[in-house]
């Protein structure tokens, strides 16, 4: 039986599509709240990530980290009282994500004042894509679902009303699910736990000094954050019902990106 496993295995994956997803990473986010009710922020970011790949010719569990680069995202930052924003963010190939941060120490983003600051934040997420591909005569199809939980710890430091560096210090728990078929019949399977965490040290820059006056007062920023971290893979995979775990130890993950926004 397990040889006319491989049989089929040889024959059906000379060519099988793979899945891709990229671990959270980059977030662009310092420890300052907006500091007053429907203030907040808004920015676009570009930079360069791990992405996992799920399928292929192994017969072990399939799976590799490549770096990707131009991955894209978007954040999106409200206040709800002067120490709580809520925010959404999203990457391309990542979980879309909603949460919540906390300021538990120093003055919010619209005094700008000399410092350190301190927050938590918490968030849940998640993605779900599908993916179809005609190779001459056969099509493979490919689905991936993925559901999010992180927490994190930012600790930065405001030298004046300009510039803020940050270190963001984040854990994520993933639960991940693929399946690879090919004429309706399953090829592969993949699924279980993934864990990560991580450090983002990140830099931004203000333009101009807000006075406080207006809620709806514009100041564009400049970010950067370079990051590391490390995430496990999850730990089942089956091939022809033969099933296949890996050791599910924690891999090095690295980003690195830029940010252009404005405040309001």
């Amino acid at each position: 039986m397990r040889l006319y496993s491989l049989l089929l295995l040889t024959l059906f994956t000379g060519c099988t599509r793979t899945m891709n997803y990229d671990p959270v990473m980059l977030r662009f986010d310092s420890p300052e709240t907006s500091g007053k009710p429907l203030s907040g922020s808004f920015n676009i970011s570009i930079g360069a990530t791990g992405t996992r790949v799920i399928g292929g010719e192994e017969s072990e569990v399939p799976i590799d980290t490549r770096f990707t680069y131009g991955t894209t995202g978007l954040n999106i930052n409200t206040g709800v009282l002067s120490r709580l924003d809520l925010y959404a963010r999203s990457f391309l190939n990542s979980p879309y994500i909603i949460g919540g941060k906390y300021q538990i120490f120093g003055q919010a983003l619209d005094k700008s004042t000399q410092g350190w600051k301190v927050s938590i934040s918490g968030e849940l997420g998640s993605l779900s894509k599908s993916e179809n591909v005609l190779f001459e005569t056969t099509t493979d199809s490919g689905s991936l679902s993925m559901k999010y939980y992180g927490a994190s710890l930012n600790i930065g430091y405001r030298f004046n009303s300009n510039w803020i560096v940050y270190l963001h210090n984040f854990y994520s728990h993933n639960n991940i699910s693929s399946t690879i078929e090919r004429r309706n019949m399953e090829l592969q399977s993949f699924g279980g736990l993934s864990e990560g965490f991580g450090n983002l040290l990140g830099f931004k820059y203000y333009f101009n000094s807000k006075n406080g006056t207006n809620i709806f007062n514009f100041r564009p920023f400049l970010g950067l954050e370079i990051g590391t971290g490390r995430y496990s893979w999850p730990d089942k995979m089956t091939e022809f019902g033969i099933v296949h775990r890996s050791n599910n130890k924690f891999k090095p993950e690295s980003s690195i990106g830029v940010t252009f926004g404005t405040t309001w």
